[in-house]
């Protein structure tokens, strides 16, 4: 059995009649150029190599996509397993997070009742001291009071004593220049 026959067999009927026409003139023409019986068995090779492709890449693809579901579903269990592991500690967390926000809401309302016990016993305590502060302060305020009035008029006293000082120099020195002026004018006349 050559080329030829084995191709005959994968042709379609509606081209068999064709193909063998052309197989013949090929053989009788391939006797004097073995060049081109070469070239024809190759192509016949190829064509019958290529005759089974589609079916052993479909077998190639079922096997792919058989490995994938089975690992999608292997994956799927895992993730469904590890979604509910979660979601069974987040739900451990949302309730101690309710506990501890229960527990804040306890301690606050705790500090705030000792807070203002502290507060209620130290306010009444400053309230005291301010009083007694106040009744120690209203002398002092009063010689405080006094002391400014003294401070003003002391400084106004020393603006007049100062005010009379420069009105006296000035004086002393105008009569001193009249003076002059006068022993200069009698010892020049």
């Amino acid at each position: 059995m050559d080329i030829y026959d084995e191709l005959e067999r994968i042709v379609p009927l509606e081209y068999k009649d064709d193909f063998l026409r052309v197989s013949r003139e090929l053989r009788d023409y391939g006797e004097h150029n073995p060049e081109l019986l070469r070239f024809v068995e190759v192509v016949g090779l190829t064509s019958l190599y290529t005759e089974k492709l589609p079916a052993r890449m479909a077998q190639e693809f079922e096997a792919a996509a058989d490995a994938f579901k089975a690992a999608s579903r292997t994956a799927s269990g895992q993730i469904e397993a590890v979604m509910k592991a979660a979601d069974k500690r987040l739900q451990t967390v949302l309730q101690s997070e309710q506990q501890l926000h229960t527990t804040v809401k306890d301690v606050e309302a705790q500090h705030s009742a000792a807070l203002k016990s502290i507060l209620g016993a130290t306010d009444d305590r400053l309230r005291a001291v301010l009083e007694a502060l106040d009744q120690l302060c209203d002398p002092t305020t009063e010689q405080l009071a006094r002391i400014d009035s003294v401070a003003r008029r002391a400084l106004q006293i020393q603006a007049v004593n100062l005010l009379t000082a420069l009105a006296l120099a000035f004086a002393l020195g105008a009569v001193v220049t009249i003076a002059i002026q006068l022993l200069t004018a009698a010892h020049l006349t």
